[in-house]
């Protein structure tokens, strides 16, 4: 270990590492770090005292807690704490104003502090597999992030999406697997760089309208909801790559032209279209003919129109023998 401290990159998974060696806090050459999936239980103060280190895995290493050192890693710009025992937040990590990439995934996290606004630079983060009972809010403050990762494979289910979504408008990925959401709120489609929609497991019965705007959007995952319909502009979404719809009781379109995958679908969706076009077109003239010859409903306008006439004739003999007495 003494001749290693002009490392740059160590790689220790899997190791049974309960502690650090006191030598460890003089690799201050040290940029990326993993110890992930060892026992160590409380983070060695040691590690604090990498400040060089950009790349820190500590994924399975049954922390609970981060001692309050932890705040000198202020060059960390990628963070995994996925699969341990935390049920707090970390408030330390709300200091590492560099932080781009973040993962809690698979901890018992119920909520997310209001000083999470300070991580400004957070591109991704991973909630994946918590205890939330509601969107956590706080999550509006992170304007910069492109992937949120809020799935929930067990436990605790979201129920709603908030409107507020679309202040994160810089998103490109969402995950939202495997809750209980009902609707999605029509301003997601404001999420104009939105690019993936992941709704797998959830019991969506319908999707907004507003979603036929997110012309950036390539994959849109939708299996096992309790869809019966699809946004009749579907199809103007002309980037999608992936669709996914198995497991969905739809009739329209009917589960024949679906099964069959999106180019199917797409060209069901111009055709009904094109149906109520001309249905609409049919129905408005029917109607011009209706009303011109008093059929029907409209009969009351040719007898109104019928008794001007009348008056207007008995108005102008009127005025014509006027002018003969005089």
């Amino acid at each position: 270990m003494y001749r290693c401290r002009a490392l740059s990159v160590l790689t220790a998974p899997s190791n049974h590492l309960c502690t650090l060696p006191g030598i460890f806090r003089e690799f201050t050459e040290l940029s990326e770090l993993d110890l992930s999936d060892n026992n160590l239980k409380v983070l060695p103060v040691q590690l604090c005292f990498l400040t060089s280190v950009c790349v820190l895995y500590l994924k399975n290493t049954h922390l609970k807690t981060l001692p309050s050192a932890f705040v000198r890693l202020s060059t960390l710009r990628i963070l995994n704490l996925s699969q341990n025992l935390f049920r707090d937040f970390p408030t330390e990590i709300c200091s590492l104003i560099n932080l781009e990439i973040l993962s809690l995934d698979d901890n018992r996290l119920r909520k997310i502090p209001s000083g999470v606004k300070f991580l400004s630079k957070l591109k991704q983060l991973g909630l994946t597999g918590n205890r939330f009972s509601r969107f956590p809010r706080e999550i509006f403050h992170l304007t910069s992030l492109q992937k949120l990762y809020l799935g929930q494979d067990q436990g605790t289910k979201l129920k709603t999406l908030p409107d507020n979504i679309s202040r994160l408008e810089n998103l490109k990925e969402l995950f939202i697997e495997n809750n209980r959401l009902e609707f999605l709120p029509s301003t997601i489609g404001l999420l104009g760089n939105l690019e993936t929609l992941d709704c797998t497991n959830n019991c969506l019965s319908a999707l907004p309208d507003a979603i036929c705007e997110l012309q950036g959007m390539k994959t849109l995952l939708l299996v096992n909801n309790m869809l019966e319909k699809l946004p009749e502009n579907l199809d103007m979404l002309q980037n999608l790559q992936t669709l996914e719809l198995d497991k969905n009781p739809l009739t329209d379109p009917p589960p024949e032209v679906w099964s069959q995958g999106k180019e199917a679908i797409w060209q069901y969706l111009q055709e009904q279209r094109h149906k109520k076009f001309m249905a609409t077109k049919i129905q408005a003239w029917w109607r011009g003919i209706m009303v011109q010859k008093g059929f029907g409903p409209f009969e009351y306008l040719l007898k109104l129109r019928g008794a001007k006439g009348k008056k207007g004739k008995k108005g102008k003999k009127g005025g014509k023998g006027k002018a003969k007495k005089k």
